[in-house]
């Protein structure tokens, strides 16, 4: 089994740099993400959906929204969000994605980041969840 996190801190302290450090605890430290192109293309075979479907619910630009799906752009946690939630994903499924392609994942005590967790279960659209943040003055899906 590996080492848990406070050992890992706790070596990190003793270490006398990042490199000895890093050296010793090469084989503990997750630095492989996957790509959320790759991700996102997981999750519409498995769920048999059209890209062209996802984007247009999306509300993202075609374009753009293209060119995430085949990995030249790197989109904003936003972005990755309206795209799980035009995709039908499920709020743990969305914390997983967020989780395992390195986006920060959706916190409850975060104003904006609730109201979006309500969306998701309560499974409003893109549109809904952004009616929801216009009106408590909060930034915007985008």
């Amino acid at each position: 089994m590996g080492k848990t996190t406070k050992e890992l801190i706790e070596s990190m302290q003793s270490s006398k740099d990042y490199h000895s450090y890093l050296l010793n605890n090469k084989d503990e430290i997750n630095s492989s993400r996957m790509k959320i192109d790759r991700a996102l293309n997981v999750i519409l075979v498995e769920r048999g959906l059209k890209k062209a479907d996802v984007i247009r619910k999306s509300g993202l630009d075609r374009y753009y929204a293209y060119q995430i799906f085949n990995g030249t752009k790197h989109p904003t946690r936003d972005k990755v969000i309206m795209l799980c939630i035009s995709a039908d994903m499920t709020f743990d499924e969305i914390q997983n994605l967020l989780k395992i392609t390195g986006y920060a994942i959706l916190y409850a005590k975060d104003r904006r980041d609730n109201v979006i967790i309500y969306g998701i279960k309560n499974k409003k659209n893109v549109v809904d969840i952004n009616t929801i943040l216009y009106e408590l003055g909060l930034t915007l899906l985008e």
